[in-house]
């Protein structure tokens, strides 16, 4: 449950530090004409990688939901097959069709 409350706030740091980079930009420049890098990049930067890994932690990456993509088409075809017999059984409750 820790990991998922921290997940949860890494997402919220991610989504305000993009906002705050697209509205002031990557480059600031200070008082004296001296430029340097924003450090909301380097701070997104480090919640991106928390927010990969803590996914991982927890299972909930894509992989471990929808499995790998070479895999997908089996599973995509099996789901058709079932959802077409669904479809072509006859019902006990009869149900309109929109054909």
């Amino acid at each position: 449950m820790i990991l998922a409350c921290l997940l949860a706030k890494d997402l919220a740091a991610l989504e305000s530090l993009a906002e705050e980079l697209a509205n002031d930009g990557h480059v600031l420049t200070d008082n004296k004409g001296k430029k340097y890098a924003h450090p909301a990049a380097n701070l997104l930067d480090q919640a991106t990688r928390r927010t990969v890994t803590t996914c991982r932690a927890l299972q909930i990456h894509a992989i471990a939901t929808s499995g790998k993509t070479d895999h997908q088409g089996k599973k995509n075809e099996t789901a058709r097959g079932i959802a077409a017999k669904i479809d072509a059984a006859d019902d006990l409750i009869p149900r309109a069709r929109l054909n």
